[in-house]
């Protein structure tokens, strides 16, 4: 007899953090995807999977993504393409440049936020 095991809970879009909810998200499919067979099953099974999880308002940012992903992989790369954060070196060099030790501050402490 089969056990089902119940998938992730959807993603969260609303999240503060996207990036950081997205990487544990997909850590906690990849622990179901290995503990409910999943990872066992044919790629369009996988695929369809994933979208099923991640929820409604993720499947509708999947589907305006620009490409073809006709695999699980592609899938998986091109929502870390649009969840990754992307830096500009402007703001790093504004946030770097002023700052400076503060008295109450250790010098490793400081380096560390450096």
């Amino acid at each position: 007899m089969e056990r089902s095991l119940p998938g992730p809970t959807p993603y969260n879009v609303d999240a503060s953090d996207l990036y950081s909810e997205w990487k544990h998200w997909v850590s906690a499919f990849d622990i179901y995807t290995i503990t409910s067979g999943l990872s066992k099953k044919a790629d369009d099974v996988q695929r369809g999977a994933l979208l099923q999880c991640l929820g409604p308002a993720v499947e509708r940012i999947f589907n305006t993504l620009p490409g073809e992903h006709e695999s699980f992989a592609d899938i998986k790369t091109a929502l870390d393409g649009y969840f990754a954060p992307k830096q500009s070196v402007v703001t790093e060099c504004y946030k770097f440049r002023p700052r400076g030790q503060r008295a109450d501050e250790s010098i490793d402490t400081c380096l560390t936020n450096l």
